[in-house]
């Protein structure tokens, strides 16, 4: 097509190359999360990683055609228009208003069952009439796309809480739940955050071992506590940080009245995330493998404190193996 032509659409890793992907890992540590984080995670490689790019199999799939030239009023006209041009689209169907409740348990039966191959939380339902679509109020996430967003019901899976890891960040320190593994939409699952103090207390959350959590995977992917079973005792918040060993001070918000938890000492090397972050970068020390989530790891256990100590990582690579997210193979190459 020679004119001007605006497509929307999104990256995804297949469940089946995801499978495959991580099958061909050895160890269990380096196998990956979920097919979203992967293809999010590919995206942002290095250029020089071309390679790793390729086995992965990333696939783009059209979703809206924003703009062409020519006028074609029809959404299913411009998904066909996008077919031609030789893109992916993604699957859809078309009916009247009598017929969208069949579709939806169509599809429905279709996500329980397993048999697509693409992950997915839900359907967007739009008019055909894109001209007609554009006089309405339609309002939310799908505003744009003159849609309604339909989404799935959340799978929910119990365990039992086995203690609560305080992880301080930049400028707050974030309650995390670690409890029994669970299978949760296709992926196992042993950590949620609990978001701050204020939520904790929503929850009802209780003693370590002895409260019952409601686990879901809020989009189908991020693990997330939605309710408290049962409970005994109550939580311990930190007076020392688990960073720098400093006070910590519970704070109120003004305006939400919500309980964060945060570090009195400005010197604490978890305030420091962003200038790690840059010492890093490709614009500072171009270190591999250092992303700001792999710094908030290691600085969380101790083994990242100043700039001199990223260079002395080779004396904690037997405890870096072991860590959530890293294998041999990664925790060698960041070594």
């Amino acid at each position: 097509y020679k004119g001007h032509l605006v497509v929307r659409g999104e990256v995804i890793i297949l469940y089946s190359d995801f499978e495959k992907m991580n099958e061909s890992l050895d160890d269990g540590n380096g196998k990956f999360a979920n097919p979203r984080n992967l293809a999010s995670g590919t995206l942002a490689l290095d250029p020089s990683n071309i390679n790793i790019v390729r086995e992965r199999n990333l696939k783009f799939l059209a979703f809206s055609l924003v703009h062409v030239d020519e006028k074609i009023v029809s959404w299913g006209e411009r998904m066909k228009f996008l077919d031609k041009q030789g893109f992916a689209t993604v699957e859809r169907v078309a009916t009247d208003a009598d017929g969208l409740g069949e579709i939806i348990d169509s599809w429905s039966q279709r996500v329980e069952s397993g048999m697509i191959d693409t992950p997915v939380d839900g359907l967007v339902i739009c008019y055909d009439d894109t001209e007609y679509a554009a006089t309405g109020n339609v309002t939310g996430h799908h505003a744009t796309r003159a849609g309604l967003a339909f989404k799935w019901k959340d799978e929910v899976a119990l365990t039992m809480l086995k203690y609560i890891e305080w992880s301080c960040a930049a400028s707050v320190i974030t309650p995390v739940a670690v409890f029994s593994p669970i299978r949760l939409e296709g992926t196992n699952v042993s950590r949620a955050s609990l978001c701050n103090i204020s939520e904790m207390e929503r929850l009802g959350i209780g003693g370590d071992e002895k409260t019952t959590l409601k686990i879901i995977k809020a989009n189908k992917i991020i693990p997330k506590c939605v309710g408290v079973v049962a409970s005994e005792g109550t939580f311990i918040i930190p007076k020392k940080c688990p960073v720098c060993h400093e006070q910590t001070e519970i704070q109120v918000s003004v305006e939400s009245k919500t309980k964060t938890l945060h570090c009195t000492n400005q010197e604490c090397p978890a305030k420091r995330l962003r200038n790690f972050s840059r010492f890093v970068s490709r614009r500072g020390m171009n270190i591999e493998g250092l992303s700001i989530k792999t710094l908030l790891l290691l600085i969380n256990k101790g083994y990242v404190t100043d700039y001199e100590s990223i260079y002395q990582l080779r004396k904690y690579e037997r405890d870096i193996r072991d860590l959530e997210g890293f294998g041999d193979k990664s925790c060698s190459n960041l070594v």
